[in-house]
């Protein structure tokens, strides 16, 4: 993942270069979905207690995250994962109502998943 080396540009790069070679792969969108989120949550180098992005900033990408995690589920509507990520997402965003909705599809998948119910308790 884009995750090892945090070079999200490079990484964005590849896996939207991959999503217009196969639009129909949910796996591109998710791992677009997870760039845009680890983005968001990077914090600063030199500051590490700082976050690298403006709260405005950190919105929109969060923002983005969630429409890539919702065009995977919208590819694959089992695509567990991508839908755990997009309750998260949307919950960052302060659409509460649809992340409930999707994190509470996870736990119909997943009903002994403890970091499922965490989520969803802090969005009740």
């Amino acid at each position: 993942m884009c995750l090892v080396l945090e070079r999200y540009e490079e990484a964005l790069m590849d896996y939207e270069m991959a999503s217009k070679l196969a639009p129909t792969n949910p796996k591109y969108y998710h791992s677009l979905g997870l760039c845009y989120e680890s983005d968001g949550r990077s914090m600063s180098k030199d500051e590490p207690d700082l976050p690298l992005h403006s709260q405005d900033d950190q919105l929109e990408l969060y923002n983005r995250a969630a429409g890539m995690y919702m065009k995977a589920v919208s590819l694959d509507e089992e695509f567990i994962e991508s839908r755990y990520h997009l309750g998260i997402m949307l919950f960052h965003i302060k659409e509460y109502t649809s992340a409930l909705k999707h994190l509470s599809m996870v736990h119909k998948d997943l009903p002994d998943d403890q970091s499922v119910l965490l989520r969803r308790g802090i969005v009740y």
